[in-house]
């Protein structure tokens, strides 16, 4: 009876250790957009995002839009497939969504990720499209 019991939690340590653990998205992405533009996803601990796209920055300490301070931070699901990581845009008093990029992700590699972003007001995406140059990015993490 001892024997089988010390079988049952090994197995069950092995087979949990042999999962797949979920990959990190926390930390820099970048990459070039299909217009050449170096482009940089960063994705912070605290859920604060930052996309910069040649000179354009969205996010960060400092970010305004039409003279209001705005925090963008990112929401991420990987309970959906594809995953789904939007960048979400508050601002006022009351720090209320004002907006949201609805984009999806998936993970190539450990270090590498295909992201398909929306513009605001227009639906998500719910699937790689290879022909969208404009709307896809595939980012490699910084790793220092």
């Amino acid at each position: 009876m001892k024997s089988l019991a010390f079988f049952t939690c090994l197995s069950v340590v092995l087979l949990s250790s042999c999962m797949p653990s979920k990959p990190d998205h926390v930390g820099e992405w970048k990459g070039v957009d299909s217009q050449g533009k170096q482009t940089s996803l960063i994705l912070n601990g605290d859920n604060s995002a930052i996309l910069i796209n040649g000179n354009e920055v969205l996010g960060g300490v400092d970010f305004k839009l039409e003279d209001k301070k705005i925090n963008v931070r990112y929401e991420v699901d990987y309970e959906r497939d594809p995953i789904w990581l939007d960048l979400v845009f508050y601002g006022g008093e009351e720090d209320k969504e004002m907006g949201r990029l609805f984009g999806i992700v998936r993970f190539l590699t450990e270090t590498k990720i295909e992201y398909r972003i929306s513009d605001v007001g227009n639906p998500r995406y719910y699937e790689f499209d290879s022909s969208d140059k404009d709307r896809t990015l595939v980012l490699d993490k910084v790793v220092n």
